[in-house]
Parts: C-alpha cells; sequence; structure tokens
C-alpha cells in the first residue's frame, strides 16, 4: 500500500530473518521507496504515447518500416495481438488486476520500451517485493512460530494476616 512498515520491520527481522533472509531484504528496501499499483497504472497512462509511437530520434525510415511491418500480421487463431495499442490495453488490464510481471512483459515488447525504462523499473521492484511477500507468507504457513518462551512463575510470598493476632504483654 505504501505505507511505512514501522514496528513489522523489526517483527519480519525477528520472525524470518533466519530462515529468508532474501525476502526480508527485499521487502524492507521495497518499504524505503514504495512503488503501489497505482503509481503504475498513472505513470504507465503518461507513457501511452511514447510506447505506442516508440523512439522518435529512431528517424524517418525506422518509423515507416515499423508501420509497414504492422500493415499485415499472420498469427495463430486465439494468439493475442502484437499491435502496440493493444499491447498497451492488455498492459493496463494486467495492472489493474495486480498481475504486473505479465504488464512488464507486454511493455517490454512494445516499440517505446525505452522510454520506459523508469516504469519497468519500478515495476520490477514491485514484482520482486510481492514475490517476497508470498514467500514470507508461504512460511508463516508451513512453520508457525514457536511459542513465546514464559517466563518461570514466581513464588508467591505468605500474605500478612488481616488481623494481627496480640501479642500478650
Amino acid at each position: 500500500s505504501g505505507a511505512p512498515l514501522g514496528y513489522l520491520a523489526d517483527q519480519l527481522s525477528l520472525r524470518f530473518g533466519s530462515s529468508q533472509p532474501q525476502a526480508v531484504a527485499t521487502i524492507l528496501a521495497a518499504s524505503q521507496a514504495p512503488v503501489t499499483l497505482e503509481t503504475l497504472q498513472m505513470e504507465l497512462k503518461g507513457l501511452e504515447p511514447t510506447l505506442i509511437s516508440g523512439d522518435r530520434d529512431a528517424g524517418i525510415w525506422a518509423s515507416v518500416s515499423r508501420e509497414f511491418s504492422e500493415l499485415f500480421v499472420l498469427r495463430k487463431e486465439g494468439a493475442p495481438s502484437p499491435a502496440p495499442t493493444q499491447r498497451l490495453e492488455r498492459a493496463h488490464t494486467l495492472v489493474e488486476s495486480g498481475n504486473v510481471a505479465g504488464a512488464i512483459a507486454e511493455v517490454s515488447a512494445m516499440p517505446g520500451a525505452a522510454g520506459a525504462q523508469g516504469w519497468l523499473t519500478k515495476a520490477r521492484r514491485y514484482a520482486q517485493a510481492r514475490k517476497a511477500l508470498d514467500r514470507l507468507e508461504r512460511s508463516a504457513l508451513i512453520a508457525p512460530p514457536a511459542a513465546p518462551i514464559m517466563a518461570p512463575p514466581t513464588p508467591q510470598v505468605a500474605a500478612e494476616p488481616q488481623n494481627p493476632v496480640p501479642l500478650p504483654e
């Protein structure tokens, strides 16, 4: 969610630091610069023109060749369209559903992927953090925490009687 971990950072280290050190390190690093699905969605929306059109500095010949290569595309029935607009639509749907790894694959295959390196880096960090959380969750389900160690009971001192017996004089 992008919120600071607070005391949970210490608890993660105590509970999983020895059994899952890489997962804990990944989560702690992700908490320092959090990435949320909402951030990824907004940034992807802003990258649409760059992703669809590709590198503007490539020149006219590269642009024309790319356009011609997309005029006629042969693909198997049921296979997703490789057209940039269709890839972008799928990437948006995948991010909305939480499948950031699938969105990374779609964005990486687009003509303007070079202009989206910042987004791809953030998306990879998000995906790695989710994988680390899943690993910790599986680890917690497989090996529940040991029962807390209780301090030995302290012996109770007998209380003085409420009505003291008068001493003979």
